[in-house]
């Protein structure tokens, strides 16, 4: 019988099942601890449904840099942008 997914590591499909537990237990809790088991979670689903570790990850560090990138552009542009305050009373005293 052929399988859909190439053949795994029973470690992987552990800790897929224990990451994606951890995910939703964290999940109000603290969103950092939530991001880093989405994460981790993600790239187990690829590399179990890959079969390539390398590709796996590379694909989610690359999603990663991007959004990276994404975040310091934002924040980078909104220390320019004046804030009402500033605009309606002047300058903030230092």
């Amino acid at each position: 019988m052929a399988s859909f997914f190439p053949r795994t590591d029973p470690a992987i499909a552990v800790a897929f099942v224990l990451s994606a537990f951890l995910m939703v237990a964290f999940q109000g809790a603290s969103y950092t601890l939530f991001a880093t088991f989405l994460t981790a979670m993600l790239v187990f689903t690829e590399r179990i449904v890959l079969g390539d570790a390398y590709e796996a990850g590379l694909d989610r560090m690359a999603a990663t840099v991007v959004g990276v990138a994404l975040a310091f552009a934002v924040i980078g542009r909104a220390e320019f942008i004046p804030s009402r305050q500033t605009l309606e009373t002047g300058p903030l005293p230092d």
